[in-house]
């Protein structure tokens, strides 16, 4: 069986743990350490990403082994770095997919929106010359 990293500003729900168990076969959640996680949540707003600031994430992941999955969703440039360095390491980076469910509220001129995302299923990040 599997490890699954989970690269999130989120802990999974109970439909996405039973989709990687069931379709992925994954036997253990990791969760980044609290410095991870509170560093993911805040990426840098400079100009450019530099190597240096995923350098602690990279040390985390360099607990999985080839075959294991990686969920990685934030802040865009920073995911497309380390989906390319698991890609690298023959790591599997996952995303989650959501539908986004909409209820409108009207009270006289005032207009209030609820979106409610749920998830649908995990989707591996894919090179372009790798789709079909």
């Amino acid at each position: 069986m599997r490890k699954c990293f989970c690269l999130l500003n989120h802990v999974l729900t109970q439909k996405q743990l039973a989709e990687l168990l069931q379709k992925y076969n994954v036997s253990n959640i990791e969760y980044p350490p609290s410095a991870i996680s509170d560093f993911w949540r805040q990426i840098p707003t400079t100009a450019q990403i530099l190597k240096s600031y995923l350098q602690s994430i990279t040390e985390w992941l360099k607990l999985a082994e080839q075959g294991d999955l990686i969920i990685i969703q934030g802040e865009f440039g920073s995911t497309f770095a380390l989906v390319d360095w698991a890609l690298s390491k023959k790591i599997i980076p996952v995303y989650a997919v959501t539908k986004r469910v909409e209820t409108e509220e009207k009270q006289g001129e005032t207009v209030t929106r609820h979106y409610v995302f749920e998830h649908e299923c995990f989707r591996e990040y894919k090179k372009y010359t790798d789709l079909v």
